[in-house]
């Protein structure tokens, strides 16, 4: 399960009992009345998932309920805050949320006039799904603990399928299901006598025109700004059971660094190693932890271990979700969980905020292309690179390559080798399928987020899409999911308001120069961070699913197993079934692979559908049992 809050407000049952039993099975009973947070009141009902991590306060007719770690105007929010944001609320309505920053979901109710607010951080650190349904509105951080509620009764939206094999994922605010949404990073749901609307309360601003200190000032002051902002993903009940996801990358290594000097003991730190050429990176994690003198801690990952966590994930997120390195990221967590600690840091963001993906290089490389006048190109360069007789010519195809590409707008471009393109959307799904759905949506929805980004820079737009479709729709659930797996709380520094205020202010050519990437911030650290560190390129948390596919027979049973199921739903090709098992997988094991690996995540998604339906059920006759206890 994913950590937050469930409930519904505006929905009627009979007794307290009715309403506790359907609370905890929203919440896959992970929540109690001796361990969580919890209202219930009329037609109001809510739960957090922790007492310590979630504040609920009832007063002047109306409920508030926060979970997370919210600050409010930089101090951590007590319980007896929760009035100032309540009346700041009242008089300036949404705009009250500039005030609340870190990681949170916040809800706020009427039942007097019939109206509520629902609102998640800055960076969607905390997920939240929702849908409205006769007057009703009910809420979860994920679809399938919707689903389960009995006066939903949602369809699978095949547009959301299609979506999944094209992202890895399924992109808010849509989820696999039909008329349940999940709210975007920085918006607010207003609920009012039975209808929904969510707008943005934030918008990541880039300030590309400031006037800026000297680089070596700016470095200075992104050293404090990092220490506070580990400080600040520290709470006080955690300082001593506190550690930090180690891949021996640069934010992983910041904020172990840092972590340390907060803390004033070494850091105790998690890695995760592979025994498969090309993916183990543990050596630059043990330079990081000889570094800070950390107390480091690796483990293995096996390919047993992605038996035992295949069939956990469609549970944990509630719809299918394909980004393989959960597995990876699950283990790191469940080590640091044996090991005693109670929250760990992650370094995701930093890419997103300071240019460190290798895509917005190469995007640079791409736009020189377009500063060519375009007489140039069309009588000159085209008609040359594409005559006949130059086809031998050593370099000529990877030339006409990159003209293809670059001739792509963008963010179009970005998808140049989507798996969906390459292997083509006919050999994926069946006929009938295809014929449901719209190819061009992902595209179109990629068009309107980069659309949106408020700057001109090509680096900061691409940043600024980044946050959404990879920060907060990919990598922080992917986290967040695993961590919540292995029962352990997790917080992101990277993330921090202040940070991201720092970066929106640097240049785009301080993030990344040419083709080198975080140009800037690498500067800054160096001599905190060690050299090594600064020099590696970006790895991060692989796994090596097609190669151990080949060789371990339990996976091969397990996927087979799969996709013969995957044949019944007559959504993909039979035929690429086939074709994947045999000689595509045995020619291109890493590329295919992760096909395979999105195919079979999405078949034990549909397993699991069939438990959420039955669930559903078990849910109804149980609450009819509960009402006629109620009345006798």
């Amino acid at each position: 399960m994913m950590r937050g809050l469930w409930g519904w407000f505006q929905y009627h049952l009979k007794s307290k009992n009715e309403s506790q039993y359907l609370l905890s099975s929203m919440a896959q009973n992970h929540i109690s009345e001796s361990d969580s947070a919890t209202f219930i009141r009329e037609s109001i009902a809510i739960a957090g998932h922790f007492s310590n991590h979630t504040l609920i306060e009832e007063q002047n007719g109306l409920v508030i309920a926060i979970t997370g770690n919210p600050y409010w105007e930089d101090k951590r929010l007590q319980k007896n805050e929760l009035n100032i944001l309540v009346n700041d609320f009242k008089h300036y309505g949404i705009n009250a949320l500039s005030k609340l920053k870190g990681s949170f979901v916040l809800a706020i109710f009427n039942n007097l006039k019939k109206e509520a607010f629902l609102a998640i951080d800055r960076y969607g650190t905390y997920s939240l799904c929702y849908t409205t349904i006769n007057g009703s509105l009910i809420f979860g951080p994920t679809p399938a603990e919707i689903a389960i509620h009995p006066i939903v009764n949602p369809e699978v939206e095949n547009q959301s399928l299609y979506n999944y094999l094209y992202f890895n994922m399924i992109p808010s605010p849509a989820t696999v299901y039909r008329g349940i949404y999940r709210l975007p990073l920085g918006q607010v749901l207003h609920f009012y006598q039975g209808k929904a609307e969510v707008q943005p309360y934030w918008y990541y601003q880039f300030k590309e025109n400031e006037k800026l200190p000297s680089q070596d000032d700016l470095g200075k002051s992104l050293q404090k700004i990092l220490k506070k902002a580990v400080a600040r993903s520290v709470r006080d009940e955690d300082k001593h059971s506190v550690g930090a996801f180690l891949s021996g990358g640069t934010d992983s290594s910041t904020v172990v660094g840092f972590l340390g000097e907060v803390t004033g003991q070494p850091a105790r730190t998690y890695s995760i190693g592979f025994d498969a050429h090309g993916y183990d990176e543990t050596s630059y994690a043990q330079i990081t932890a000889r570094h800070f003198k950390a107390d480091h801690h690796e483990y293995y990952v096996t390919a047993q271990d992605i038996v035992t966590i295949i069939p956990k994930i469609a549970h944990i997120y509630g719809q299918p979700f394909g980004n393989s390195s959960v597995v990876p990221t699950y283990f790191c967590a469940q080590l640091a969980k044996e090991d005693g600690v109670n929250c760990l840091l992650g370094g995701d963001g930093g890419d997103e905020l300071f240019g460190g993906n290798s895509r917005y290089a190469k995007q640079w490389l791409f736009s020189l292309y377009g500063k060519i006048p375009e007489i140039l190109k069309k009588t000159t360069i085209e008609p040359i690179i594409e005559a006949s007789f130059l086809e031998k010519m050593p370099g000529i195809t990877k030339l006409q390559s990159y003209i293809n590409q670059a001739k792509i707008s963008m963010p179009d471009r970005l998808e140049s080798y989507n798996l969906l393109h390459r292997v083509g959307v006919e050999s994926i799904f069946s006929k009938d399928f295809l014929n449901s759905i719209d190819q061009q949506f992902p595209l179109q929805h990629l068009r309107s987020l980069y659309n949106e980004v408020d700057a001109k820079q090509l680096t900061n737009r691409m940043l600024g899409l980044d946050l959404r479709i990879t920060i907060a729709d990919n990598d922080l659930p992917k986290v967040i999911g695993m961590c919540n797996a292995a029962n352990i709380d997790v917080g992101f520094p990277m993330l921090d308001e202040e940070l991201g205020d720092f970066a929106a202010c640097l240049p785009a050519h301080l993030k990344v120069k040419r083709t080198h990437l975080r140009y800037f911030y690498k500067e800054a650290l160096r001599g905190f961070l060690p050299d090594e560190v600064i020099a590696k390129k970006k790895h991060g948390f692989g796994l090596p699913f097609g190669i151990w596919l080949k060789d371990y027979q339990p996976l091969q049973s397990l996927v087979s197993a799969s996709l013969a199921n995957l044949r019944d739903q007559k959504i993909i090709q039979p035929s690429l079934i086939d074709d994947l098992i045999g000689t595509r997988l045995n020619d291109h094991a890493a590329y295919y692979g992760n096909l395979i690996w999105i195919l079979v995540v999405f078949e034990q998604w549909m397993q699991y559908e069939i438990e959420i339906k039955n669930k559903r059920a078990q849910i109804k006759t149980q609450l009819m049992l509960l009402s006629k206890e109620s009345k006798s």
